[in-house]
């Protein structure tokens, strides 16, 4: 007898791509799945079917202001960005047909979105999301009254304070979603109400773990829209092994000969990776003032860029106690051996990094990496009672490229001599919680218990 199917919607970076993965694979076990996802997309061989689409540039890379910010009106942006508005729009009218086609096809017997594509829960027809639908968010997506909408603007700027909680604040959050409403809307020609009643046909579920930020504050009743938190979605397996390994060669058991070497020096390790970013312009300029504090503070650096780039070569040639590894690096293997992780703040490397208790510095330079890097300021500080009132010591601040270099090395030699005492019992609290709850093994009993 076939397996029934559930029908997986995709989006964003090799990290969202790992986690979708991550969260989905035990269910193949009873569903067939279909994917609907960008044409980039490398899928594991279990996939039964694929949709394809092209991601315009803009969605997943660009670190301008690239979408529409609580301080504009949407058409003030459409006249600013034609062209872009029209990509955009063109691109969700696709993938919605894609969804049409695949459930007409394969006759799903439920849904499983990406957060950064449940705009379509109200462009498709309600015929399907009628089926049991889950919404997987990786970051705090929902809409809510704690934070702003993760992909405005406001999170760059440099007197935004993440959690603050005054009027000012409350008010400025309920700009950032209405916009971010009506940004849907016009994607998905719906009005801002349907949007807000569609909400309440799926299954919205938090996909990190529970001690990471403070808890969901919920806009609407439970009984509207309905949430589970759940937690961290990570290979505990591989984990838990911390060995080098390569998916493309079953027979690489270990690092390169240079590689474990460097690794030997007798000195304490921070390893920089940022991903696509590595030959980012704007990361190009931070990196001088980067990496001469670091190895002016006694540390080795394990630099990794997944691609080949003549203007990082020539950056980094000058320094001898720094490593760069070009393409392949087992985030797995690596971590465990480093005293501090430079990121420009991807969740993967994010979940890693909390389950081995390694100190972090973040350099974001999307609107969502400052919410995490912002994130960790505030749950990292340090809170201490006495005879005298309660102080509130700061958390580990981040580099941020809105600011002059000069100004962030200050912060940054803090951090790497460790005068953030509230960093290891936020690491300690966070790596209990996540090996108590497994989010991919709870996501299994939700939507099983569902479908």
């Amino acid at each position: 007898m076939p397996k029934p199917k559930l029908l997986v919607v995709d989006l964003g970076t090799f990290c969202d791509f790992l986690l979708m993965e991550t969260a989905v694979i035990k269910l193949t076990n009873i569903y067939d799945i279909v994917y609907v996802t960008d044409k980039k997309r490398k899928l594991p061989a279990w996939v039964s079917a694929r949709y394809d689409f092209s991601t315009p540039a803009d969605v997943t890379s660009n670190i301008h202001l690239n979408i529409l910010d609580h301080q504009q009106s949407i058409i003030t942006w459409l006249l600013r960005n034609p062209y872009k508005g029209t990509e955009q729009y063109l691109w969700v009218s696709h993938m919605s047909q894609l969804v049409q086609e695949a459930y007409s096809e394969h006759n799903p017997v439920g849904l499983v979105f990406h957060y950064g594509v449940s705009f379509l829960l109200w462009s498709i027809p309600s015929k399907i999301i009628d089926l049991p639908t889950f919404v997987l968010y990786f970051t705090a997506g929902l809409i809510n009254k704690k934070t702003p909408y993760v992909f405005d603007p406001v999170l760059k700027q440099p007197n935004f304070e993440l959690y603050k909680r005054t009027k000012d604040y409350d008010s400025l959050i309920r700009k950032t979603w209405d916009v971010s409403y009506y940004r849907s809307s016009f994607l998905s020609a719906a009005t801002p109400f349907e949007v807000r009643r569609v909400l309440g046909k799926a299954h919205h579920i938090f996909c990190f773990d529970r001690e990471i930020t403070l808890p969901y504050e919920a806009v609407f009743s439970k009984d509207i829209v309905k949430t589970h938190t759940l937690g961290s979605l990570y290979n505990e397996t591989i984990l838990d092994a911390k060995r080098w390994y390569n998916p493309k060669s079953a027979r690489e058991r270990a690092p390169p000969e240079s590689l474990k070497s460097f690794m030997n020096k007798k000195m304490p390790l921070v390893m920089m990776s940022f991903g696509s970013y590595s030959t980012n312009s704007i990361l190009i300029e931070l990196l001088p003032f980067i990496i001469n504090a670091v190895s002016d503070c006694g540390f080795k650096i394990l630099f990794h860029s997944p691609t080949e780039s003549e203007k990082l070569s020539k950056l980094v040639e000058p320094y001898s106690t720094l490593y760069l590894q070009k393409g392949w690096l087992p985030y797995e293997w690596a971590v465990p051996h480093c005293d501090f992780v430079m990121f420009t703040g991807s969740v993967c490397l994010q979940t890693i990094c909390l389950y081995n208790q390694c100190p972090m510095i973040f350099v974001p330079l999307l609107a969502e990496q400052f919410f995490w890097a912002r994130n960790y300021q505030y749950m990292t500080a340090y809170s201490r009672t006495s005879s005298l009132p309660r102080v509130q010591e700061d958390g580990v601040p981040f580099i941020n490229y809105t600011e002059p270099p000069c100004t962030q090395i200050p912060n940054l030699i803090r951090a790497l001599l460790g005068e953030f005492p509230g960093v290891q019992s936020y690491l300690r609290k966070v790596a209990t919680s996540m090996r108590k709850y497994d989010g991919k093994s709870m996501l299994y009993d939700l939507i099983t218990s569902h479908v």
